[in-house]
């Protein structure tokens, strides 16, 4: 049948296969998710050596550096590496 969902799956021994729903997002959110996914996945296994991650509203900000391997990018280097990117990315997006 096209288009059919199953909403839980009885195992043999009892147990339940139960989906697990999903948060809503607002298309801001969809498209972090969306963009932290691909520029995550553009790496090979192994290759991706940290990353940065900065979100804010109105209210707050919230930040998150993850340094796997320190090497070009350590955590006393971490805070100008951000800017010098961001600037770069701004710039190449046309808004610098």
């Amino acid at each position: 049948m096209a288009g059919c969902r199953i909403g839980r799956v009885k195992l043999k021994n009892g147990a339940e296969v139960l989906r697990f729903p999903t948060a809503p997002r607002d298309d801001v959110q969809k498209h972090l998710v969306d963009t932290a996914a691909y520029y995550a996945n553009i790496h090979k296994s192994g290759e991706l050596e940290g990353f940065i991650i900065m979100a804010w509203s109105k209210e707050t900000t919230i930040s998150l550096v993850r340094i796997e391997k320190p090497g070009m990018v350590s955590r006393s280097t971490a805070a100008a590496f951000a800017a010098e990117e961001t600037r770069r990315a701004l710039h190449q997006q046309g808004h610098w």
